[in-house]
């Protein structure tokens, strides 16, 4: 599967031929991550600030909504969903795939935790607006850095933040 946050588009694709469709979803909003656990789908919308949950029956529902810039998510292996703000906001989210439950704000001010990865209860992942990868202990919420990649990108932020401009010759 993929996404198009532009097109608002989930697509579905066949890795052996490269073919694509179109998976016809009422609930996207600006499909932005995916994640799978048991047979069941859940997508961002980074637009709409939600996140919808498809089962394998195909029923859709919205698990979390009002978050705008929801961005990316991954389930641990014992189902658990975790979901970020980026752009529009800046948190770490526990949200119940059921909808049962409003989400859990776990962290926040974090640094734009993006495109990360949850396996035993750690999160690993970039920070892209500090340039660090880091890993998040889940029972503790400690973040600890294991590598910092500083880009051309990330020093201009920086300056942009400390100096209000930047300029670049």
């Amino acid at each position: 599967y993929s996404t198009s946050v532009v097109d608002g588009k989930l697509f579905k694709v066949d890795p052996e031929t490269g073919d694509t469709e179109i998976v016809p979803l009422k609930k996207l909003n600006g499909p932005d991550d995916i994640a799978f656990h048991n047979g069941q789908m859940a997508i961002t919308n980074f637009f709409g600030g939600s996140v919808l949950v498809v089962d394998k029956d195909g029923t859709e529902r919205i698990v979390a909504k009002s978050l705008p810039g929801m961005n990316s998510l991954d389930y641990d292996d014992d189902g658990s969903l975790y979901a970020t703000q980026v752009f529009f906001g800046d948190a770490l989210y526990k949200i119940d795939p059921t909808g049962n439950n409003p989400p859990q704000k776990l962290l926040e001010k974090m640094g734009g935790l993006n495109g990360f990865e949850v396996k035993n209860g750690i999160i690993y992942g970039p920070l892209q607006h500090k340039g660090e990868v880091v890993k998040i202990d889940l029972k503790t919420l400690k973040i600890t850095v294991i590598h910092v990649i500083m880009t051309l990108l990330m020093i201009v932020h920086r300056i942009v933040q400390e100096f209000g401009v930047a300029v670049l010759c």
